[in-house]
């Protein structure tokens, strides 16, 4: 009897420590829970990289904001309007009337951070009769160096204008290795304006590419050039392009190209 009464104790002892034990366990699984779920939420909220600025061009020009690039009042002024898309008129207007002062608040724009400024100043530069080569050189620099894909764009379409020889190779190098569309297509624009036969060859290539406005720029340029070397490219393409407008520009080109051969 005696031994039976303490196995009932024994046993009713055990039973608060197990279910302690339980309890302990359970606290523990959910704390851990907790602290899964709060590094779900800091990794998901951790800022993305950008695209374009981490991976090309590989060692991006070095811009200054407004404060550091010692402008005085008037510059100021006139730097405003150079970042404002919808003053560039009168940015025009300003800089034409300070003379050979123009080109040097020309110089600072395109070092400017503002990605408007920069290529309202482009512009600007290639509606100049006798732009400063200083200004010119900072240009081609900026086609495969400038952080921001439209610049770029924008200032290759430039040079469509201008026809600053120098340029060709920096516009060689975008048409080829230029991640942004628009930037190839309007290398090739200007390639071809300037009648720059030694990118024959990159013109050819750009007729593969994915974008329609990249191989419609390429056929327009091979056009100009018409190089016989591209007389046979030209035909293959002519059969597997299915884009009407490119295709119709494909054989102006062809066409070009067979009176010079």
């Amino acid at each position: 009897m005696k031994k039976l009464m303490f196995l009932i104790l024994g046993v009713m002892l055990a039973l608060p420590a197990c279910k302690h034990k339980k309890n302990a366990e359970k606290h523990k699984t959910e704390a851990v829970r907790t602290q899964t779920s709060v590094k779900k939420t800091v990794t998901a909220t951790k800022t993305p990289k950008p695209f374009i600025t981490n991976r090309y061009p590989k060692r991006p020009v070095v811009l200054h904001g407004m404060a550091n690039l010692g402008l005085s009042k008037q510059d100021r002024l006139v730097m405003e309007m150079l970042g404002s898309a919808a003053k560039g008129h009168k940015a025009l207007g300003a800089i034409l009337a300070m003379g050979d002062d123009g080109n040097r608040l020309l110089k600072k724009a395109l070092r400017w951070t503002n990605p408007n400024g920069r290529t309202q100043a482009a512009i600007i530069a290639s509606k100049i009769k006798h732009p400063d080569t200083e200004v010119l050189a900072l240009m081609t620099q900026n086609l495969l160096r400038d952080p921001d894909p439209d610049c770029r764009a924008q200032i290759a379409a430039t040079f469509v204008n201008i026809r600053y020889r120098p340029a060709c190779l920096s516009l060689l190098k975008m048409l080829e290795n230029d991640p942004h569309p628009m930037a190839r297509a309007n290398a090739a624009w200007a390639l071809g304006a300037m009648r720059y036969q030694r990118a024959v060859l990159s013109l050819i290539s750009a007729l593969n590419n994915k974008a329609t406005w990249v191989r419609l720029r390429a056929a327009s340029a091979l056009k100009k050039l018409a190089n016989p070397k591209a007389i046979k490219a030209l035909r293959t393409h002519i059969k597997i392009e299915k884009n009407v407008l490119v295709k119709k520009r494909l054989k102006q080109a062809l066409a070009a190209c067979m009176r010079h051969r």
